[in-house]
């Protein structure tokens, strides 16, 4: 991931099969050194721990926690291992030259969007982590885009459960890719942040522009979650935006979040308006 290679194991062929399936995108069809080995170890009555090279780092006293600690593991380690990349919390889509970074707080819809935008004819970036290359290239990630088990999306799009998903069998969550998907590929884009805030009883939509650089580091603050907001990732940020090309998004319906960013796509609304 991210041109890392982290090698993967568990005790469990269930386990295994699950992880090999949401990173189906992911593996290498030629073997590498990787750069970190990644372990799930343990059962129901003993609990689990994921180890690092062989340390252990994290634990947990059911499965279903252990394998969200492991996902955490495989994304922060793929970004912040020596070298550490410059990256964050986030979700990104790209059509043509543009690419859309979709973040925000927790059940803001930023993977929700990120799904229906694929639907919409965009390259899957990434759902979780929008990571940069060196030189400041966008890199995909491809694992499955994850939806909880009360998403409206479900019932709306009659998305139906994988075999492998073993999340499933204990909150019902969802990891999918609308089957004709198309890969982001890495490269430089012209992009645009969006700050994703979900208001119930909002009838119209609220666009307010980002226009000052402690705004835009407020809430890259308030969006992340796999590491500190460090001095190079928002130097990067500020230089890969175009102007006005930062903005704060409050919606009332994915339906109506979803049409602006169409408009926004399709040069029919401006980011700074």
């Amino acid at each position: 991931m991210f041109g890392r290679v982290c090698e993967v194991a568990a005790s469990s062929l269930p386990v295994l099969a699950h992880l090999s399936w949401v990173y189906e995108g992911c593996r290498l069809a030629s073997p590498a050194p990787p750069v970190v080995r990644l372990q799930l170890k343990g059962e129901d009555k003993a609990g689990y721990t994921v180890t690092v090279n062989g340390s252990p780092v994290a634990g947990g006293s059911s499965l279903f926690s252990a394998l969200l600690l492991l996902d955490l593991e495989i994304l922060r380690l793929s970004l912040f291992s020596p070298p550490p990349l410059p990256g964050f919390h986030a979700a990104w889509v790209a059509r043509g030259k543009e690419a859309f970074i979709l973040a925000g707080e927790g059940g803001c819809g930023k993977s929700s969007l990120c799904y229906l935008l694929v639907l919409h004819g965009f390259a899957y970036g990434s759902d979780e982590a929008t990571a940069f290359s060196p030189d400041g290239g966008l890199l995909p990630l491809p694992r499955r885009i994850m939806l909880k088990g009360d998403n409206p999306l479900i019932p709306r799009l009659a998305l139906k459960q994988d075999d492998r998903n073993l999340l499933a069998g204990f909150d019902g969550r969802f990891y999918l890719l609308p089957e004709d998907f198309c890969l982001a590929p890495p490269g430089f884009y012209d992009l645009s942040f969006v700050f994703l805030k979900y208001q119930g009883d909002l009838a119209m939509i609220k666009v307010t522009p980002v226009r000052t650089l402690d705004a835009l580091r407020s809430l890259l603050g308030l969006a992340f979650r796999l590491k500190t907001v460090t001095p190079s990732l928002f130097a990067l940020l500020v230089k890969s935006l175009g102007p006005g090309r930062a903005l704060v998004l409050e919606y009332g319906s994915l339906d109506q979040a979803l049409a602006f960013l169409l408009e926004l796509a399709d040069g029919k609304v401006l980011a700074s308006a």
